[in-house]
């Protein structure tokens, strides 16, 4: 009998049903980051955490594309239009924001864990600073992109898994 059950398995990705081509050897990352107010100024103890109210969370995808000509590529990292394009000011993120499917492949520890996750609402996060190579190596363009809360079924998630 194994000493540890070890969840491991390549996923498959599409943004917009355009497929994002192989991501880099650490695949994909997804990130929580919990939102709280801290209750921390009282008169009987000055800036001290007491306590903490939940203010939200919020989720992001993080992962770097080696194929630079895959379909998805352009489209991820210049949503408002073609590379180097401005875009609309003030424009919602969510008018920008796509489909992103991470698929698990079969026969792998992850094909069940979960076999998919779907953000209907995923777009590129203020906080990528995308690079792009022109040079000798092979380009890799590094990627986060944030994953809005939506309607999914009857209950506000920011994503769906299967």
């Amino acid at each position: 009998m194994p000493l540890a059950t070890i969840i491991a398995g390549r996923y498959s990705a599409t943004w917009n049903s355009l497929a994002c081509g192989l991501a880099k050897d650490d695949g994909y990352r997804l990130i929580e980051e919990p939102k709280e107010q801290a209750i921390n100024r009282s008169d009987a103890y000055a800036q001290t955490m007491i306590e903490t109210l939940h203010q939200g969370v919020d989720w992001s995808i993080v992962f770097t594309m080696i194929e630079y000509d895959s379909a998805a590529v352009s489209t991820i990292v210049s949503p408002w239009g073609a590379l180097g394009t401005l875009g609309v000011i003030s424009q919602l993120g969510s008018a920008i924001a796509k489909p992103f499917v991470l698929t698990s492949t079969v026969g792998t520890p992850a094909a069940a864990s979960p076999a998919t996750l779907t953000a209907t609402l995923a777009k590129l996060s203020p906080r990528t600073n995308t690079e792009i190579g022109f040079g000798p190596n092979g380009r890799e363009v590094p990627v986060r992109l944030d994953l809005l809360p939506d309607l999914i079924s009857t209950a506000v998630k920011h994503f769906a898994t299967s």
